[in-house]
């Protein structure tokens, strides 16, 4: 056993890069916290959800590119795991002993001193790898099942080697070690999205089990939210920020729902001085605008565009770990002949609403939404008349429930009673 253990000494300071990530109080993060089971065997909250999957790919990243031979170890050693957690410490509620993740380091126990070579040689981490790389397919959810699976394989495949009881601490560390070997060995893939693909899957794999249906009202907030930070965002003091990576899985929701704007990890500002920047082509294929695919020109259009296909999915229901470009030109071509009347609403709208959608809200935020996915940067709405179209939506939808709440009210024996006899 001692050979399938390797220490790697590394130097004072930490090389885990965290400045990108927010580590902001928003929704769950506030007051009472959920817990959750992650990756089934972390018992954290869904506050340190995303601050644990940036860990995770920090530490694959540190080993990837570990010049030190068989040595590249998956976790640090203590005195720089230390080091590394004074991140957390700007923002308390997912620092590492609240969150559970406070023995992520070498040396912790048996599985903290698995090493990225060893765990790569082992046949069940090559099956995990195979089936967490390949999410282009129209079978993600079958993928995604498929890729999860062969994580948890490999973590008990560990825990028996290392011939150690699977109590929850050992597992929670052995899946740590396990997802992040694997998010290592899919670093050299030429996808640029494999690896965000690769953790979405871990994440959203529990509510694809439930199916939750966002409702009508639901998701016109999500969509009038995301328009709202998109305006900041553009309208920033110093120049445009271009977010570069609208997608669905970069819209969050707390634990009440709230939408929150997330991963700026590829955002670039444009000066006061700049309309457009040419710059290398990054984002996720199926929201990007392919204007700045062909040609390397960003622009804020950029981002209406992917915001006008996150607003056709909202819309009719497509599932976001469906879409690549076939299924991108099918719903943008769809929503295009609905607007213009050559086909019905209804067969835009997504089914699981019922029917409960405000038919001339639906209509108008399916135009808006087919104007900003034009081709032609050039033909799209600015973000402030995309929020005012989805400022508008939701504005109707709070009269509505305004007028139903009053309804209930007017109907009561006390109401009736004061509207008698007022005082």
């Amino acid at each position: 056993m001692k050979s399938y253990i390797a220490y790697n000494a590394i130097a004072p300071g930490c090389e885990l890069n965290f400045t990108t990530f927010p580590y902001q109080p928003t929704g769950e993060c506030i007051g009472h916290q959920k817990k959750i089971n992650y990756w089934d065997s972390f018992g954290t909250t869904l506050c340190c959800r995303d601050p644990l999957t940036e860990l995770s790919l920090a530490l694959a990243r540190q080993a990837k590119l570990s010049n030190q031979g068989n040595n590249n170890s998956i976790f640090i050693d203590q005195n720089q795991w230390v080091n590394c957690t004074n991140s957390f410490l700007q923002q308390p509620s997912v620092w590492e002993l609240s969150c559970g993740f406070d023995q992520l380091f070498y040396g912790s126990s048996q599985c903290s001193t698995l090493n990225l070579s060893a765990i790569s040689q082992l046949q069940i981490y090559g099956e995990a790898l195979g089936n967490c790389s390949q999410f282009n397919s129209s079978a993600f959810s079958q993928s995604c099942k498929n890729c999860s699976a062969s994580i948890l394989l490999l973590r008990d495949e560990l825990l028996t080697i290392l011939q150690i009881n699977k109590n929850n601490t050992e597992k929670a560390i052995c899946v740590m070690a396990g997802v992040t070997s694997v998010a290592a060995g899919i670093l050299g893939d030429p996808n640029p999205s494999s690896v965000d693909d690769f953790y979405s899957c871990l994440e959203v794999l529990e509510a694809l089990g439930k199916d939750t249906v966002l409702t009508w009202g639901r998701r016109v907030k999500i969509l009038r939210d995301c328009a709202l930070a998109l305006r900041y965002l553009h309208h920033y003091i110093d120049g445009c920020i271009v977010h570069r990576d609208i997608k669905l899985t970069n819209i969050l929701l707390s634990e009440n729902l709230d939408p929150k704007l997330s991963d700026f990890g590829l955002a670039r500002m444009l000066s006061m001085e700049e309309s457009k920047v040419f710059t290398d082509v990054r984002g996720t294929i199926g929201y990007m605008d392919p204007e700045y695919m062909s040609n390397a020109k960003l622009t804020c259009a950029s981002d209406i565009y992917s915001f006008g296909i996150v607003a056709l999915q909202l819309l009719s229901g497509q599932k976001v770990i469906e879409l690549d470009l076939d299924a991108r030109d099918q719903l943008t071509r769809k929503a295009k002949d609905v607007s213009i009347g050559k086909r019905p609403l209804t067969e835009f709208e997504d089914p699981r609403l019922n029917g409960s959608t405000n038919s001339v809200d639906f209509e108008s935020l399916l135009q808006i939404a087919v104007l900003c996915v034009a081709k032609s940067s050039r033909g799209r709405p600015t973000i402030d008349v995309v929020f005012e179209e989805m400022d508008k939506a939701w504005k109707n939808i709070q009269l509505s429930l305004r007028a139903k709440n009053e309804k209930k009210l007017s109907g009561t024996p006390g109401s009736r009673s004061s509207e008698l006899n007022p005082v």
